[in-house]
């Protein structure tokens, strides 16, 4: 099995969030070294290609530092972080014909919402059960899925799932085993 990764798109914000705070010095090159491995100071010396994988350890590294860093950790923040990004991808051209197009054919809200994760990892098995107004995700084989990506992910669904019906929406996730993630729609 491949190592669990993330698309390089996800590496973007806490990239240059620790780049900021080291010329900005909040943070030394010495205590950055000590603080992250090789392949995340990689990450930091070159911008990560957006569609290819990169180690889910090293997203799960820059974010925390990051989050440290600027005093923002906290499921709301990864929340509302994941709710920006949706909003940024559905204004891409690309992202908003393939949902347009699978609207037109009729396709399940629960279909789209989980070809983002798919999209950007490389591990996890999501189903979903339910409509717009009884969503239901479960995913599996999630266990390197670190909880400021977790609450992330809830955040993107919200922005997706409002965007497909218009509404206001919450959702809450659970962790019923350390391999398990279970997200519920909130109106």
């Amino acid at each position: 099995m491949p190592e669990p990764s993330v698309k390089g798109l996800l590496l973007d914000f806490p990239r240059t969030a620790v780049r900021e705070a080291l010329e900005q010095g909040r943070l030394t090159q010495e205590q950055l070294e000590l603080r992250l491995d090789a392949r995340s100071l990689e990450i930091l010396d070159r911008k990560p290609e957006p569609s290819l994988w990169y180690p889910i350890t090293c997203h799960e590294a820059l974010v925390t530092l990051a989050d440290e860093l600027n005093n923002t950790g906290g499921s709301d923040v990864a929340r509302d972080r994941g709710r920006e990004v949706m909003t940024r991808l559905l204004q891409a051209e690309h992202l908003n014909r393939i949902v347009c197009e699978a609207r037109r054919r009729g396709e399940r809200a629960g279909s789209l919402v989980i070809a983002l994760p798919r999209m950007l990892m490389n591990f996890g098995d999501w189903k979903t059960s339910g409509g717009l107004d009884d969503l239901v995700v479960e995913a599996s084989d999630v266990a390197p899925l670190h909880e400021p990506m977790r609450f992330g992910f809830e955040g993107s669904m919200e922005a997706l799932i409002e965007h497909l019906g218009g509404e206001k929406v919450e959702v809450w996730s659970d962790r019923p085993t350390p391999d398990t993630i279970v997200f519920r729609l909130h109106r």
